[in-house]
C-alpha cells in the first residue's frame, strides 16, 4: 500500500541538497575562520580596501599596497607579499578576491604568474597565507564597526605549522629535487643567523639586557644603525621585546637612553610585551601572533629563567620549553634572542668555562651563544667595561672577543668599542 509523498519531503530534499553542497566556509583555513566564497556573499573589493585604510596598521598597508615598499621586510619581495596578505586576509578569506586585491597593489610583478606546485606563484602564496587565518573581521556586525585586532587567536598558535600534517614544512622532500640551496640569511653578521636562537648569558651587572635591547633597536631601526658591537646589521624590521623581569616604564627609559646614545629617535618598529603576571603560554601566544601579524625579524626574551618557570637543570624541561615556545617563533620567521644567566663562579673555576645556568641543553638548543664577562667599572666616570665572547657557533669560526664600554649619563647610555683590560680583584662591580 502506497503511503504517498510526505508533506515534509520537500523540506527534507532541500536539507539534503544543502548538506551536499561543498563546504566553502572552512576551505583552506583549517577551520579557524569562516568564509563564504559564493558570488555576492562577501564584501566588495572597495569595502576591503576602505577597511584597511581605516585600521591601526594603515601606514604599513599604504607602504605595501600604494607604494610597493619592501624595505619593512628587508627588501624581501616575497616577505612583502605575505605581509600584505596578512593584512588583507583579516577582512576577506576569498582567494579569488585576495588575488584581485593583490594585483591592484604596487607589489605586483611578473613572478606572480610563474608556475609553482600546479598554481601560479601568487595563488600559491595566497593558499599558504590562508592556512593560518586567526581572527577575522565580522562583516555581519551591526554598524560595520571593526572588532579590535588582538594578538590572541581562537586557536592555539603555539601548536605551530609543523603540527599541521598539510604543511609543506612537515612533508618529506628530496634534496635532489630542491635545486641550488639558498645561502644563509643573517640578521647580524657572524652571530645572528635568521631563525636560529641566540643566547646572551652572564653574571649580574654585565649589562647583557642593555646589550640585547640595543641589538633590538639596531634591527628595528629603519636607518642610522648599521652595526651592533662592531658587527654589521644585515636585516631590519619589526622587533618585539618580551620582558619577564621589569616593566614597560623601566624598559621605555632604557630605550630612550640607548637611542640618545646612538643619536636616533626611538624606532617605530620596536614593540614591547610584558610577561609579568601572565602565564608563559599567554605571553608566547601574543608574541607569536605579533610575529605573524608584523612579519617580525626578532623576539628578545628577557630572561629565560623567569620565562621557563621550570627546573632549568633538567634537560627534558629545557627541551620542552624550546619545543613549545621557541620553535614556533622560529617557524614563523623570527630569530629568538634569549637573555640568560650563569651560575656563581666557584673556587678555581674560570669564566671561560662557564655556560648558561642549568642544563647543557640550554646551549645545545641554540646556534650562537654569547658570554658577557665583567671587566671593570669606573664609578667616577660611570663607565662599565665588559668583554663579549662567543662560546658557541654552528655556522663558522668563533668571532674574536669584543671589548665594549657602556657610559651611563643622565638620560643617555652610550656603547663603544674598547680594548679589554686585564682583570684586577680591586675592580668594582656595577648593576646598571
Amino acid at each position: 500500500m502506497s503511503r504517498g509523498r510526505s508533506k515534509d519531503q520537500a523540506l527534507i530534499d532541500r536539507l539534503v541538497e544543502w548538506m551536499q553542497e561543498p563546504d566553502t566556509e572552512t576551505a583552506q583555513t583549517n577551520g579557524h575562520a569562516i568564509r563564504d566564497t559564493r558570488p555576492g556573499s562577501g564584501p566588495s573589493d572597495e569595502a576591503v580596501i576602505e577597511k584597511c585604510r581605516g585600521a591601526d596598521n594603515v601606514a604599513k598597508f599604504a607602504d605595501l599596497f600604494d607604494h610597493g615598499d619592501t624595505s619593512g621586510n628587508g627588501g624581501d619581495a616575497s616577505g612583502a607579499d605575505f605581509a600584505l596578505l596578512g593584512i588583507l586576509k583579516f577582512y576577506t578569506q576569498d582567494p579569488d578576491q585576495l588575488e584581485r586585491l593583490m594585483r591592484r597593489s604596487r607589489l605586483a610583478r611578473p613572478k606572480w604568474d610563474e608556475g609553482r606546485a600546479g598554481r601560479s606563484w601568487l595563488r600559491y602564496s595566497i593558499d599558504n597565507a590562508l592556512r593560518d587565518v586567526g581572527e577575522t573581521y565580522d562583516w555581519s556586525k551591526e554598524g560595520g564597526r571593526e572588532r579590535p585586532r588582538s594578538f590572541s587567536s581562537s586557536h592555539s598558535p603555539l601548536k605551530g605549522p609543523s603540527d599541521d600534517e598539510n604543511n609543506e614544512e612537515s612533508q618529506i622532500v628530496w634534496f635532489a629535487e630542491l635545486g641550488e640551496p639558498k645561502e644563509r640569511e643573517y640578521l647580524i653578521e657572524k652571530i645572528g643567523v635568521k631563525g636560529y636562537p641566540i643566547v646572551a648569558f652572564g653574571a649580574g651587572g654585565v649589562a647583557k639586557s642593555f646589550a640585547m635591547l640595543s641589538a633590538g633597536i639596531a634591527v628595528a631601526s629603519a636607518s642610522g644603525v648599521e652595526e651592533w658591537l662592531g658587527l654589521r646589521v644585515l636585516k631590519h624590521g619589526y622587533v618585539l621585546y618580551l620582558d619577564f623581569e621589569l616593566d614597560v616604564e623601566e624598559q621605555h627609559r632604557r630605550v630612550r637612553d640607548l637611542c640618545a646614545g646612538l643619536g636616533i629617535p626611538i624606532p617605530k618598529k620596536l614593540a614591547y610585551l610584558s610577561g609579568v603576571g601572565i602565564s608563559p603560554e599567554t605571553a608566547f601566544e601574543k608574541a607569536l601572533r605579533f610575529v605573524k601579524d608584523y612579519e617580525a625579524k626578532a623576539v628578545i626574551i628577557d630572561s629565560m629563567g623567569l620565562a621557563m618557570q621550570g627546573d632549568m637543570e633538567k634537560g627534558k624541561e629545557v627541551l620542552a620549553f624550546h619545543g613549545r615556545y621557541i620553535n614556533p617563533l622560529r617557524r614563523a620567521g623570527a630569530t629568538p634572542f634569549i637573555v640568560d644567566h650563569e651560575g656563581k663562579l666557584q673556587a678555581g673555576e674560570k669564566h671561560k668555562d662557564k655556560t648558561p645556568f642549568g642544563s647543557a641543553y640550554k646551549a645545545w638548543a641554540s646556534r650562537s651563544v654569547l658570554q658577557f664577562v665583567f671587566e671593570e667599572y669606573r664609578e667616577e666616570a660611570s663607565e662599565l667595561d665588559i668583554r663579549v665572547r662567543q662560546t658557541k657557533t654552528n655556522f663558522g669560526p668563533k668571532i674574536d672577543p669584543i671589548g665594549v664600554r657602556f657610559t651611563f649619563e643622565e638620560k643617555k647610555v652610550s656603547m663603544g668599542a674598547t680594548t679589554s683590560p686585564t682583570r684586577s680583584s680591586s675592580r668594582k662591580r656595577a648593576s646598571p
